[in-house]
């Protein structure tokens, strides 16, 4: 029995990319030829773990390997193809006896006849291409359908499976884009190739259609986020209508924040904070920014607040403790670092290693 590089590693489908890179570790280990020299089995296998690591560490690798997996466990669903006669029930027509000059348009036939011959081959070349482009629309959407199931199902291979083979039988399916961008997004967060592949889908989406504008230009606003652009991001959210979501400001104050525009950041968190005074999120952007800007006392305000109104998100913490750090209070600081660590705050071990050894 052959298996596959997710059942070699020991891993789900769904593994993130640590667990991937832990389970690797694990098995290199444990078959490296070194640790078993003479050993054909342990060999083979470490052959086999490295071969799956090489694949499933790669973002692109891995995707393209899901699709291929999910196509090889559930054979391709056939475009619906016109049923025809076969050539024994068909009905011979013996032609009259002609010479090959009447069947074909010479110069002595009348231009009459000339036009109804092309008009008619003209209608059979144009309903044939019409027939072909409906009967691919419906393939289409067949798959769509199968997509959106597989989809509501967190079934992320299968909806990329699915989508993109609709997308190959009519590319004019904007729908189908859509959600294959969504599914790219959902399926692979960690991924950089995930956010590109899926902007460029709400882009092509965007330039084809009127509805949903604003929501797509928010989905293509957080790629670019994810993609370190942020002035495209910044473009693209100042094309929604405002009255759209609130938190199209707080997507606006993370660009600000990376463009160093501290003013610009401290404006849009304000207009948020006017109508949701009470989003740790906000104050804990704004305790930032007061941080950025030396002003730790209006930091600490704003982070104190962050922390009274949601006590279990580490990065709140993790903010102040910063803070506490530049105006050399490092026992709070300190105090923070280990309650982020203990919510499992990234970042904050390496914070403790850093400020923390000798408290």
């Amino acid at each position: 029995m052959e298996f596959n590089h997710y059942q070699v590693l020991g891993v789900p489908r769904n593994a993130s990319l640590d667990n991937i890179k832990k389970a690797y570790k694990t098995l290199a280990k444990k078959y490296h030829p070194d640790v078993n020299p003479g050993s054909k089995f342990y060999e083979d296998h470490f052959k086999k773990v490295t071969a799956a690591y090489a694949v499933l560490s790669d973002p692109v690798k891995r995707q393209q390997y899901d699709v291929k997996l999910y196509q090889a466990e559930r054979p391709p669903i056939t475009r619906p193809a016109q049923t025809r006669p076969s050539a024994q029930q068909r009905p011979r027509r013996t032609a009259p006896a002609q010479t090959q000059a009447s069947f074909s348009l010479s110069l002595g036939m009348p231009s009459k006849q000339n036009l109804i011959v092309i008009g008619v081959i003209l209608l059979f070349v144009i309903g044939g291409y019409t027939l072909f482009n409906v009967m691919n629309r419906l393939a289409s959407d067949n798959h769509y359908e199968l997509g959106l199931e597989s989809e509501k199902k967190k079934d992320y291979a299968g909806a990329m499976y699915y989508y993109q083979q609709g997308i190959e039988m009519d590319n004019s399916n904007y729908k189908i884009q859509e959600h294959l961008a969504n599914v790219l997004v959902s399926a692979r967060p960690e991924f950089k190739e995930s956010y590109l592949q899926a902007a460029h889908l709400y882009a092509r989406v965007l330039q084809h259609t009127k509805e949903n504008k604003d929501t797509l230009l928010y989905k293509l606003s957080q790629c670019y986020l994810e993609l370190d652009e942020y002035d495209k991001a910044l473009i693209t959210l100042e094309e929604i209508n405002p009255a759209f979501n609130d938190t199209t400001l707080l997507l606006k104050g993370e660009c600000y924040i990376q463009n160093k525009q501290w003013d610009n950041a401290l404006i849009v968190f304000d207009e948020f904070m006017s109508h949701h005074s009470f989003s740790d999120l906000a104050h804990q952007k704004e305790g930032y920014v007061f941080y950025k800007n030396v002003e730790y006392e209006k930091a600490k305000e704003h982070l104190d607040k962050a922390i009274l109104i949601n006590p279990s998100n580490g990065a709140n913490y993790y903010v102040r403790g910063l803070v506490a750090i530049a105006t050399a209070d490092t026992l709070d600081a300190c105090r923070d670092f280990e309650t982020c660590n203990e919510l499992e705050y990234e970042g904050a071990d390496r914070a403790l290693y850093k400020f923390c050894q000798t408290h």
